[in-house]
């Protein structure tokens, strides 16, 4: 699976599981909306890491999980998952 689509379907799922919407996520995250909408919807080639740090942020996800690097983690929110293993 490609990052974007990695990317796009984590926050998809973290956003269902806080029943929140793109413009909620937006505010939250001082992000513009259609970012956001073109992130989630896996079209963005390049977002930046920090608008990504800013919407894992606001969902209290792990970047790690984000990148594709602690598959485990499942998008639980950072704090939840052992960093050593």
């Amino acid at each position: 699976m490609s990052g974007n689509k990695r990317v796009a379907n984590a926050l998809e799922r973290a956003m269902r599981r806080r029943d929140m919407h793109v413009m909620t996520l937006a505010l939250k995250a001082g992000v513009h909306v259609r970012a956001v909408q073109r992130i989630t919807r896996g079209q963005m080639e390049k977002a930046s890491f920090w608008t990504i740090a800013r919407l894992a942020h606001a969902l209290h996800l792990n970047l790690n999980y984000l990148a594709g690097i602690a598959r485990d983690d499942k998008g639980r929110p950072h704090g939840e998952y052992n960093v050593l293993g």
